[in-house]
């Protein structure tokens, strides 16, 4: 009996209480997820602080400057952030992209409604890029850094949305009728075929069609 009592005393250890940091960082490596998330996002950052450089310079309209003004100040703040993060884990930091790389003086190549709506659109991605990389991460400090990545990615988003808005220059996805009820799809004709006759799109087909043409509306504009 005192063999079972013992027993169980060591498979069942007093509890840590929730939310008490019992790990060191100094002892826990970098995995290679944390690496590869931290390495393209430095390169994905630093690529865009030189296209933000050139074209906060040539914006001329103030609402449109304050997107593009503000965006570069957040991808230059993320570049610092992470090579602070390569310098604790002792990692090399990667060769981005630099003043070099941009010429500010030069002309103007892009409207800037095409680069707020380019800046949009690259942030919606990255956002996503950011989500996964937190969910992948182990160690508190990378997931600290990509959790505020996320959050500055959506106020960028919401400030370019405002202003593309206000312009009337935000490609919207259209609306479809509220159905009375809940109801269920009555046999395959529901799929369509060849040879069969058409159906409206439902709203899940109509959001995947929109993300598309949203996205080839913004590269080709």
């Amino acid at each position: 009996m005192d063999n079972l009592q013992q027993t169980t005393i060591q498979a069942n250890p007093e509890s840590v209480p929730f939310g008490v940091d019992q790990h060191n960082l100094s002892n826990i490596m970098s995995t290679a997820s944390e690496i590869s998330y931290l390495w393209s996002s430095y390169l994905a950052e630093s690529m865009a602080v030189a296209f933000l450089k050139h074209m906060a310079a040539k914006s001329k309209d103030p609402d449109f400057h304050s997107v593009l003004q503000f965006a570069l100040d957040i991808s230059s703040q993320r570049v610092t952030l992470m090579e602070d993060l390569f310098n604790t884990i002792k990692h090399p930091i990667p060769k981005g992209f630099g003043e070099e790389d941009v010429d500010i003086n030069a002309r103007e190549l892009f409207s800037e409604g095409f680069c707020v709506r380019y800046t949009r659109l690259t942030s919606k991605y990255i956002l996503i890029n950011y989500s996964f990389a937190f969910s992948d991460s182990t160690r508190s400090d990378f997931r600290e850094l990509f959790s505020g990545f996320i959050n500055t990615s959506k106020e960028v988003i919401a400030r370019a949305d405002n202003v593309l808005l206000a312009k009337g220059l935000l490609p919207k996805p259209p609306s479809i009728p509220v159905a009375d009820k809940a109801d269920y799809v009555h046999g395959k004709a529901y799929y369509g075929s060849i040879f069969g006759s058409d159906r409206p799109l439902n709203a899940i087909e109509e959001g995947l069609k929109c993300r598309i043409n949203n996205y080839k509306y913004s590269v080709h504009s």
